[in-house]
């Protein structure tokens, strides 16, 4: 921001205004934030700058708590501690809500973003399940590089038979072998590690951008995660190397030279369940991406209860259009292009407010907090929400602004109202006295599709004191009578016409509803990405064990050949074998991925139905990748001299 308003130039002692009133000196320059933080920010102002934008208006009720706190406790004194005096603290100083219990608790810094499931926090938060879901697919991953090593070092005994026969002759233990193949396995894990890490370097640029996100390369090398990454690598690597290690030293140098060597049935055993763990993981991520693409669709394709299609939001707060928006709204509106003008304090199906009700007769103390909008009186037929009884709100009417209130069907069931026409007239007592409901409409997602319908309140709020507070959004509804950048350019010139140095920003209502899943779109795209991966490396497995399976099998396939066996036989009798293997894999995978997409759905009220189709589709992918390979290697052994085949011993 420094160079941004100052360039060059010293920027202390300068002065910025804001709000086209309120002159602020400028007294420090903080370095650039961490991109870790949970909150960003360009400037920080003190509260009694902000009670200078709100007028000197500002409610002193501690129901109103616009602000987040953060408290920096003493060295030495614990969590527990400060925690220990909050309930007392907030029992004299806050009204407690009727039917409802406060739990004050601290809540460390560092668990804010990944940890926090609270409403209103200062900015979204991503999640701890998103965290493992890409943990969990990584470690598979490697799981399956480390099923394909073993597959392929066991597939290669021939070629190092000889070798391990010699130095037992000359004296070689079998743990000094067994050392020397995991120490191969190992240094082979480093040199992955060391080609992933100039692959990082050169992709994290493409990864950022294809996520969303900002991670800088020098994070790698920070020393808890670089510790971590070498004990992982190291780990992998003795994982990898353990079981070709014990297998390849078990040969006996004897049969080895005597050409005598015979597999073992359990360690053929051993690599086709390995083969079909490797098939499970890549099966279960396909149908997995497949469930979350359908997901993330149905988020944003469901109906929300309104519609938020060809509207153009700007914001309003804190400025000269927030008290004169009436003004506003008339100069808009005389553009054929406009259908409607309103405002709101927060956007419908991304946040809410909420405010203090009691119903009237109620016997009981204190208040209930309701999710409300505070809203203009075209804000339902803006945003075509239904009303199912009563009536919405009438400009002309002079009870509405301050006596009239609009509730939806949750809050009607809520109450225990047996119809919607019973709710109309009852009475609320609220911050602006006694209101009635004049109406009810149809539930809509106040937020996310994560969240169930819950009793929402529609109000008007009109005191000058209030609109600073609750004017925070204007909305226009378009329509197609002329093209939409001259809708753009008017309502520009409106917003100039009253103010002439505000500046003008907007944003479409769908594209900042489609954000709200960014970050199940980030995970579906990653998904993606390494289920190709998955794919890959799997296949890789299978190549090695088709491999390893007609090595063992040359000596049959060459007498096939001789009696007249053709290509087309041996490839239906090597492909028989993995077919199985692969209808099993698909068995398996089928439950693992309902079981782990169920869990996943769970955390949405709008779920995509599961279907056989991406299941089937999963197999069908699968079968034909793991028959192709199959295929491809038998026709390559196939086509050799039978003669050069067979074992003459």
């Amino acid at each position: 921001m420094a160079y941004k308003y100052f360039d060059d130039k010293n920027p202390l002692g300068r002065k910025l205004v804001i709000n086209q009133s309120i002159p602020l000196v400028v007294t420090g320059v903080l370095s650039e934030l961490p991109t870790q933080n949970h909150f960003h920010f360009d400037f920080l102002a003190s509260m009694e700058t902000v009670k200078k934008i709100y007028g000197n208006k500002m409610p002193s009720s501690w129901v109103w708590n616009p602000c987040w706190t953060y408290i920096l406790v003493k060295k030495g004194v614990t969590k527990s501690q400060v925690e220990k005096i909050l309930p007392e603290f907030v029992e004299e100083n806050f009204e407690k809500p009727e039917g409802t219990e406060i739990s004050s608790y601290l809540q460390p810094l560092t668990d804010i973003h990944l940890k926090s499931n609270l409403d209103y926090e200062i900015e979204p938060n991503s999640s701890m399940i998103n965290i493992y879901i890409l943990i969990s697919i990584a470690l598979f991953i490697l799981l399956i590089a480390n099923v394909n090593f073993m597959n392929l070092a066991t597939a290669s005994y021939s070629k190092r038979a000889n070798e391990i026969a010699v130095k037992k002759i000359h004296g070689a233990q079998r743990r000094q072998l067994i050392l020397q193949f995991i120490m191969e396995a190992v240094f082979i894990a480093f040199i992955a590690l060391f080609i992933g890490l100039a692959l990082v370097e050169i992709l994290l640029p493409a990864f950022n951008g294809f996520t969303d996100k900002n991670i800088e390369p020098d994070f790698l090398f920070k020393a808890p995660v670089i510790t971590g990454i070498l004990c992982i690598t190291l780990f992998a690597g003795i994982l990898s190397g353990l079981y070709p290690a014990f297998y390849l030293s078990s040969f006996e140098p004897i049969h080895i030279l005597r050409k005598q060597l015979k597999l073992n049935i359990k360690g053929k055993k051993a690599r086709k369940i390995l083969v079909v763990f490797q098939f499970v993981i890549s099966i279960t991520l396909i149908i997995n991406t497949l469930i979350s693409n359908r997901q993330l669709n149905t988020l944003i394709n469901t109906d929300p209860g309104f519609n938020p299609d060809s509207i153009i939001v700007f914001p309003v707060h804190h400025t000269k259009l927030a008290y004169y928006f009436d003004d506003l709204k008339k100069d808009i509106l005389e553009n054929r292009g406009v259908s409607y003008v309103t405002c709101m304090d927060y956007l419908p199906g991304i946040d809410h407010n909420t405010q203090e009700f009691r119903q009237e007769g109620f016997t009981g103390e204190g208040w209930n907090f309701y999710p409300t909008l505070v809203v203009d009186h075209d804000f339902t037929q803006t945003f075509n929400i239904e009303i199912l009884a009563g009536r919405s709100y009438n400009k002309d009417s002079v009870d509405d602004a301050k006596k009239a209130i609009l509730i939806n069907e949750a809050m009607v069931k809520y109450q225990g109202w047996k119809s919607n026409e019973e709710a109309l007239g009852k009475r609320f007592y609220s911050m602006n006295g006694k209101e009635r409901v004049i109406g009810v409409f149809k539930n809509f997602n106040a937020k996310s599709l994560r969240n169930p319908a819950s009793p929402f309140v529609l109000n008007i709020k009109e005191e000058m004191a209030e609109i600073a507070m609750f004017r925070k959004y204007a909305a226009v509804k378009y329509n197609n009578k002329i093209p939409v950048k001259e809708v753009i350019q008017h309502i520009k010139n409106c917003i100039h016409k009253m103010s002439p140095k505000e500046p003008f920003e907007y944003f479409y209502l769908n594209d900042e509803l489609a954000e709200l899943y960014s970050g199940e779109r980030n995970i579906s795209n990653l998904a993606e990405v390494f289920t190709f991966l998955a794919i890959l490396i799997a296949s890789i497995g299978l190549f090695g064990l088709s491999s390893f399976t007609i090595e063992l099998r040359r000596n049959e396939i060459g007498i096939r050949k001789v009696h007249g066996a053709t290509t087309k036989d041996i490839i239906a009798l090597i492909s028989k074998e993995f077919l199985s293997l692969i209808l099993i894999a698909n068995l398996i995978a089928w439950g693992l991925a309902y079981l782990s997409m169920s869990f996943w759905l769970n955390n949405f009220v709008v779920k995509a139905p599961f279907r056989i189709l991406d299941f089937f589709m999963a197999t069908v992918l699968s079968v034909l990748v793991s028959q192709g390979i199959v295929i491809i290697r038998t026709d390559m052994a196939s086509i050799q001299n039978p003669v050069n085949s067979l074992d003459l011993n």
